[in-house]
């Protein structure tokens, strides 16, 4: 189960899920491998639409909970805050239109049926929610495990054959467990790019911010506008003459919304300026200003203004200084109450480097997608490579920092009439991390 983040509230804990829902759980308990929860999500309705109102409680908060809550099987929560920082920040509530009516009508009839024993039973229900948490330790971290989606230039030789290199630039040894080509049919004009579930997704219509500015109001729009390869970074700590450095990075962004819009994909291409647990070893030796806590090492929150406040919608994983590509994350915007889409992202100062940022309004646009393993490899012992990188059993193929990659020949399925062609190669890799003594020189993120 792939896990960020639930944070605590009352009466129960806030959750995001990995197709960015966003629900409260009142109530949860354990049954098997999954959690079942009832769920409540806050909807914000134009104030000229709401022409009724009407609630009926019978039999006190049992009763009101059966008949609005729906039941959730929680099997991919995204979103895990086991540091308790609170869903909203205090500070921006309130910032919403004033055409919408911003009730939290829920968590309203909850706080009135008092400390009963019915909320008694489900606080203490809700543990197997909290329970999620894990106690990981980024520095202690021997190995990082990455599913890559490398866009390949798909130029097949007259017999339909495609050599593909599969190398190591990242600095650490790389222990390769699967690779395999994703050729990729779809309409003209659409790009594709991989989710959070490890699947192939279109993206028809991005929309870029128009506005991005860091911490200090300056903007940054022009680095995060397109994915041109130029990666937004922040100085990294080192502050500007006469200024105290700062721990974070806060970067927001606006977007326009077109009306009616519940729904989007949040399209991030982003790298990150060291692994994990080399942040996490070098911020404790150098007991940098403003502690961070163990979960920024591995994501960032992507926060949302909704007509609550700012709330976290989705989580992006940290996938160390390797090349940056597109990802795309859903976002519920059924609780947004202007006609902007608002986003912060805060992480450990010039950790995060990003590309590009846009978002998609339109439907999901049809996409073909085959896997296809390597026919043939240049080099000795050629069969128990491929035999390596046919599925993840357990063998692998070692590439060391630095040397020499392997080639991989495929062999394509013949193009689609009226459509176009995008090619992966996607791998499942473990890194190497240097042994835990080890902490690498102080060095600018710039």
């Amino acid at each position: 189960m792939q896990k960020a983040a639930i944070s605590p509230a009352s009466p129960g804990p806030n959750v995001v899920l990995k197709d960015g829902t966003r629900f409260r759980a009142p109530d949860s308990r354990p049954d098997g491998e999954v959690i079942v929860c009832e769920a409540l999500r806050t909807v914000c309705i134009p104030a000229d639409e709401v022409v009724r109102i009407g609630v009926r409680k019978v039999d006190g908060l049992a009763s009101v909970l059966g008949s609005i809550a729906g039941a959730a099987l929680f099997v991919a929560a995204l979103a895990v805050d086991p540091d308790g920082e609170s869903w909203a920040d205090d500070d921006d509530l309130g910032a919403v239109d004033a055409g919408y009516a911003a009730l939290d009508f829920f968590g309203t009839l909850l706080e009135e049926a008092g400390d009963t024993v019915e909320t008694a039973r489900r606080r203490s229900a809700n543990r197997a929610l909290y329970g999620l948490k894990d106690d990981w330790d980024p520095a202690g971290e021997t190995e990082f495990r990455k599913i890559e989606w490398a866009p390949v230039d798909a130029r097949p030789g007259p017999d339909g054959r495609l050599a593909v290199e599969l190398g190591n630039a990242s600095g650490a040894p790389r222990e390769i467990e699967e690779a395999r080509l994703v050729v990729v049919d779809h309409p003209p004009g659409v790009r594709v790019a991989p989710d959070p579930y490890d699947g192939i997704r279109g993206i028809a219509a991005p929309v870029p911010p128009d506005s991005a500015v860091d911490g200090e109001g300056k903007s940054i729009l022009e680095p995060v506008a397109a994915a041109d390869g130029v990666l937004w970074r922040s100085a990294g700590g080192e502050p500007a003459l006469g200024k105290a450095a700062s721990a974070r990075d806060e970067l927001s962004f606006s977007f326009p919304r077109p009306k009616g819009a519940r729904k989007a994909k949040l399209v991030v291409s982003a790298s990150n300026s060291a692994w994990p647990a080399e942040l996490a070893r070098e911020s404790g030796a150098l007991s940098l200003t403003g502690p961070y806590l163990n979960w920024e090492f591995g994501k960032i929150r992507v926060r949302m203004l909704t007509v609550l406040g700012w709330q976290t919608a989705q989580v992006l994983f940290a996938g160390g200084p390797l090349p940056a590509v597109d990802r795309i994350y859903d976002l519920d915007l059924g609780d947004i109450g202007t006609d902007k889409v608002w986003i912060k992202l805060t992480s450990p100062a010039g950790y995060w480097l990003f590309d590009r940022l846009a978002l998609d309004f339109g439907e999901e646009p049809p996409v073909e997608a085959v896997e296809l393993a390597a026919e043939a490899v240049d080099g000795p012992d050629a069969a128990e490579v491929l035999a390596a990188l046919e599925a993840e059993d357990g063998t692998t193929l070692r590439l060391d920092a630095g040397g020499a990659p392997a080639l991989l020949t495929f062999i394509l399925p013949p193009p689609k009439e009226g459509l176009e062609r995008s090619v992966f190669l996607r791998t499942v890799s473990c890194y190497e991390m240097p042994p835990l003594g080890e902490i690498r020189p102080p060095a600018s993120r710039r």
